[in-house]
């Protein structure tokens, strides 16, 4: 199995199974350096439509 594709699934689904915000995960993410721009700009987007 790709391990890149078991990774898709929406942040939003992500967020509600967790019980974080979306604002939150991008803050973590933000804070550990382990996000690149590309993601970054996807999970505004994300954030914007919820």
């Amino acid at each position: 199995m790709n391990d890149n594709k078991a990774r898709h699934y929406s942040v939003g689904e992500f967020a509600e199974k967790t019980g974080t915000s979306v604002r939150t995960l991008i803050a973590l993410l933000e804070e550990k350096g382990d996000i690149d721009s590309s993601i970054m700009m996807t999970l505004m987007e994300v954030q914007g439509l919820m």
